[in-house]
């Protein structure tokens, strides 16, 4: 509903696929440190998380999403109205399987004019996945697939005497395959050593069927800077394909 009120020019959109309730074919080492990152947030999922530290607006089962709509959509509606901390541009380059990033970073506010606990998050995300898991969802919107740092996502700001910085990274697509498949296989394996002996397995979807294929074509860089109390200073988005937002919208 986010999605459909706030255009992709208005608001960034991440999704962090985790291993919560179930085995998750899209999990990745950095989805997963993202869910660690907010763990004071993350009680359980879904979990939408605003600015990074606006406000923990919850979620719940489908019989939720009303109400829970009504308590975030004024939230971002105030949000819209606030200037940002900083401006943010980036340019890619996809060439031989890479994603070449580089971000540049400009106009802080008197407030982080040093740069001082300043992270760049710099992530890869796909713009629509389709898997049945447990919980009967079809379709996934914008699911993160690499991140700049992986386990330990993010990259340390410094500015330079101009009042600026730009930092560069690249995301070689041939990882992420393995990356998926390592966090899928590490999960199900913690299970199983869960399991009483000789209880009858557990069975899960996402087993044997992580989700490895990429294209190219839909993928959408989302570059954000972001303070030590996760507070989210802006956020910047650039489609390897300049045809491809969000679903629905063309640019």
């Amino acid at each position: 509903a986010a999605m459909e009120r706030y255009p992709s020019t208005d608001m960034a959109t991440l999704v962090y696929h985790v291993h919560v309730p179930g085995p998750d074919p899209m999990t990745t080492a950095a989805s997963a440190a993202r869910k660690d990152y907010y763990k004071q947030y993350v009680l359980g999922v879904p979990t939408f998380i605003v600015d990074g530290a606006l406000a923990r607006l919850g979620g719940g089962g489908r019989d939720n999403s009303g109400t829970t709509y009504g308590v975030y959509a004024p939230v971002i509606d105030a949000a819209m109205n606030t200037a940002p901390d900083a401006a943010l541009s980036l340019s890619t380059k996809l060439k031989d399987g890479k994603v070449s990033v580089s971000t540049s970073i400009a106009n802080l506010s008197a407030a982080y004019k040093d740069a001082k606990g300043l992270t760049l998050h710099v992530v890869l995300a796909e713009q629509e996945l389709r898997f049945s898991g447990e919980n009967g969802m079809r379709f996934h919107p914008l699911v993160v697939r690499a991140m700049a740092g992986d386990a330990t996502p993010g990259m340390a700001v410094t500015i330079d005497a101009s009042g600026k910085a730009t930092l560069d990274t690249t995301f070689d697509l041939a990882k992420i395959p393995a990356d998926v498949t390592a966090s899928l296989d590490a999960e199900i394996k913690k299970r199983r050593g869960n399991e009483a002996a000789g209880s009858t397995p557990a069975v899960y979807k996402a087993e044997g069927h992580p989700y490895t294929a990429v294209d190219p074509s839909k993928l959408i860089v989302v570059a954000f800077l972001q303070d030590a109390d996760k507070h989210v200073l802006q956020a910047v988005q650039r489609p390897l394909n300049p045809g491809v937002w969000r679903k629905g919208e063309k640019r």
